[in-house]
């Protein structure tokens, strides 16, 4: 057996198991804010499992590159599509995040009108500014 001289280096086992837990916690993640109209949860709640899984992955790999302009972008776009959608309302003839938006089905995935979009939209914003904290503090000297 190997022995690791670097004590920042995680073990083989954290790393097994972070690569093994990423996919399923970060699908798990998306299915809380997609189904958040349906049960408990929604868009924060579901961007932090997202955001906890790929710090899961920063801490079991050791070092995970992903460009701060490629999680500044994400971020940006999530609150500009959260703002389009609420402006939506607005041209409707409502007001700001006002459904003008069909509901469906009730109890179906695509029965809540624009609170799904919405949700998807606040998930991945929080997903992304968590996870930039996360890189951001990681990267500051102690």
């Amino acid at each position: 057996m190997e022995k690791n001289d670097d004590p920042r280096e995680p073990s083989v086992i954290v790393k097994s198991i972070a690569r093994m837990v990423f996919p399923l916690a970060f699908v798990y993640g998306v299915y809380i804010f997609v189904h958040g109209h349906l049960t408990p949860g929604g868009g924060f709640q579901g961007g932090t499992i997202i955001a906890s899984s790929i710090i899961l992955l920063y801490l079991g790999v050791g070092t995970l590159k992903i460009p701060e302009s490629l999680m500044t972008a994400l971020e940006s776009v999530a609150a500009l599509c959260f703002i389009g959608l609420g402006c939506i309302g607005i041209v409707k003839g409502g007001n700001f995040l006002w459904n003008a938006v069909s509901l469906g089905t009730p109890g179906t995935l695509l029965s809540a009108g624009i609170l799904g979009p919405i949700y998807v939209a606040i998930g991945i914003k929080v997903g992304t500014e968590l996870t930039a904290i996360f890189n951001n503090m990681r990267r500051s000297p102690p």
